[in-house]
């Protein structure tokens, strides 16, 4: 529920507020959001190497 209420676009007052909650869920950032989450968890960047070409 965070993932989506972060990256929701707000409509109203900033924030949450009554006629629009907490604004339009914005779908492609929150899975956007989430595949990075998940790439990052399972690849941290410190244990990537570097390649030499």
């Amino acid at each position: 529920m965070e993932i989506l209420t972060a990256t929701a676009v707000d409509l109203g007052e900033p924030g949450w507020d009554p006629m629009y909650g907490y604004g339009r869920i914005d779908a492609a950032a929150a899975v956007a959001l989430v595949t990075l989450m998940e790439l990052f968890k399972s690849e941290p960047l410190y244990s990537r190497r570097m390649r030499r070409v």
